[in-house]
């Protein structure tokens, strides 16, 4: 999930929809809102010398309501599947945990698509804020312990394409 202050979500969403998410969140119920035509991508991990190391199906998420949303509410996450942000410039970018029960390997990227942060084994139902410390255009959220087992670093870069 992503936010850049509470804030940007009362300017981003209007005031009913905020007490909509609250109180079904408090409940522990997903807000019946899940897109009707999900976007895929294959996403290939690349390291410092160009030699692919492992890739993954991925859903894009290119709009505001949908960032916010990320993972929350998700049981699990297979370790071949994860989650694309496409944002339209690169910015400091801020994701945190709540409402998100998985926990994740938070992967910040430059617009050429180049690895600048990774935050490891995230902590599930936090408001920790993880910041990209340098300018993103992309994020990447996979499983926890993805970049351990796939020795994914900062300096690697991706590739990905629409299915």
């Amino acid at each position: 999930m992503t936010i850049s202050s509470g804030i940007l979500l009362k300017i981003i969403f209007p005031t009913a929809l905020i007490v909509s998410l609250v109180f079904q969140c408090e409940k522990n119920e997903s807000p019946k809102t899940e897109p009707a035509d999900q976007k895929l991508a294959r996403i290939e991990f690349y390291d410092s010398t160009g030699n692919k190391n492992i890739d993954i199906i991925a859903e894009i998420v290119e709009d505001e309501y949908h960032r916010a949303r990320g993972l929350m509410f998700r049981e699990n996450l297979p370790d071949n599947q994860g989650m694309l942000f496409i944002f339209d410039d690169e910015a400091l970018r801020y994701f945190w945990m709540k409402n998100t029960t998985i926990s994740l390997d938070i992967i910040y990227l430059n617009a050429n698509l180049k690895i600048v942060k990774i935050h490891k084994n995230t902590t599930p139902l936090s408001e920790k804020l993880y910041p990209s410390v340098k300018p993103a255009e992309y994020v990447v959220e996979v499983k926890s312990g993805f970049t351990d087992r796939y020795q994914v670093m900062e300096g690697d870069s991706i590739s990905w394409h629409r299915f």
